[in-house]
């Protein structure tokens, strides 16, 4: 019976007095059949695959026929050809349920805090475990080094299936503040021209005094201390060294620009993605507008708000704007170069404290200038590697033997 349903069947519409030759002729060519009889005529339901064999059989021999219904799968899908989303989503469903249990459904993620799930999920879809890939044919120790030996951000990874689901475990390498206290011994110098205010520091032994002018990458503070002149002992400097320091910058912005003008129309375009097949739902691929803004969304499909599915609908818009000539006034220029200036300013102060700062503001023939020197107290001290011979280190250790034994 499913085979039939599968198959569709055919039927013939013969006068009562054909009957015998009919099925003469279906018992001769080995035509499996049902019938059923009317009062002046019998139908005869034949595979639809052998139908049009028949039909010419009985047009040579000079039976009357009359073709009627067709049953089964064939009538269901001439019956809704014309609705093309019927076909593709028993299409779509079909290939679901047989990839279902081969391959990767959806990646979940945990561990990460820095690092962001997008950004380990497309480095395991680059070593072949993303959505779509066959999980059997993953040898994941392999997968786990390959990924390590890729990202500098992740210690330790371990990727296990739940069914169809990957859950991802990570953990993070340790922040470069905590790598360089593990890596060996560091100084403090100085990241800029100043002069030195204030000295904090908690390790190491300062090399400058209050008062004192350096130069950028000058030693502040040493993490090589001379005990009583007879031997070194090392640690890493820390703390920090606040120095008064020069700053400037400038910004500009000229009377004649272009700026985008938004036309108001817009063009929408999605597409499917089911594992790694993509479907588009739109019939022309190319941009229609000359000038534009491209928005790219992703949105994963769940069954009943709760299930993640292997699919996406992608949604990109297409905003239309034009260029156009614009002729600023000085007032209008002065206008946009003091909201320049102010974003500007915050980045260079950044953490430093502002004591003094002298602006000055030009209108040239083509543009409007704001010049801007500082002067700050900002913390100059930066960490840099402390490098000890061999024999130095040698000696550093068995200093400290000495000092434990002491």
């Amino acid at each position: 019976m499913l085979l039939q349903f599968f198959l569709g069947e055919g039927e013939l519409s013969f006068k009562k007095e054909y009957k015998k030759e009919v099925l003469r002729i279906l018992a001769d060519k080995d035509i499996p059949f049902r019938f059923t009889n009317g009062e002046e005529s019998f139908s005869f339901f034949v595979p639809l695959y052998r139908r049009r064999s028949l039909c010419s059989l009985l047009e040579e021999v000079g039976i009357p026929f009359e073709k009627k219904s067709i049953t089964g799968l064939p009538r269901i899908i001439h019956s809704y050809r014309k609705r093309i989303g019927i076909p593709i989503g028993a299409l779509i469903i079909g290939i679901m349920i047989w990839l279902s249990g081969r391959v990767i459904w959806c990646v979940n993620v945990e561990g990460n805090t820095t690092v962001s799930d997008g950004e380990i999920i497309e480095l395991l879809e680059k070593l072949g475990c993303g959505v779509g890939d066959t999980y059997r044919d993953i040898d994941f120790d392999v997968l786990h080094n390959r990924f390590l030996m890729e990202s500098e951000n992740i210690a330790w990874i371990a990727v296990n299936m739940n069914g169809t689901h990957a859950n991802v475990e990570v953990r993070e390498t340790v922040n470069a503040q905590e790598k360089e206290d593990d890596d060996g011994f560091y100084n403090l110098i100085a990241s800029e021209d100043g002069t030195v205010e204030r000295i904090a520091a908690t390790e190491g032994k300062p090399v400058v005094e209050i008062g004192d002018t350096v130069r950028k990458g000058e030693l502040l503070v040493s993490g090589a201390i001379t005990y009583k002149e007879i031997y070194n002992r090392y640690e890493s400097a820390a703390g920090s060294v606040y120095a008064s320091v020069l700053r400037s910058f400038s910004v500009s912005v000229p009377y004649e620009a272009e700026k985008k003008t938004y036309t108001g129309e817009k063009t929408v375009k999605r597409s499917l993605r089911i594992f790694k097949f993509n479907i588009n739902l739109f019939t022309n691929s190319s941009n229609p507008y000359r000038f534009c803004d491209t928005i790219t969304m992703y949105k994963q499909v769940y069954l009943f708000d709760t299930v993640a599915l292997p699919v996406y609908v992608k949604t990109t818009e297409y905003r239309e704007y034009g260029i156009e000539k614009e002729h600023l006034s000085e007032k209008e220029a002065s206008e946009r170069a003091m909201a320049l200036y102010r974003e500007e300013l915050r980045r260079v102060v950044g953490d430093a404290s502002l004591l003094k700062k002298t602006v000055t503001k030009e209108a040239s023939e083509g543009e409007y200038i704001i010049r801007c020197e500082m002067r700050l107290l900002a913390d100059i001290a930066k960490k840099a590697p402390l490098i000890i011979s061999k024999e130095e280190n040698q000696d550093n250790k068995e200093t400290e033997k000495y000092d434990q034994n002491s």
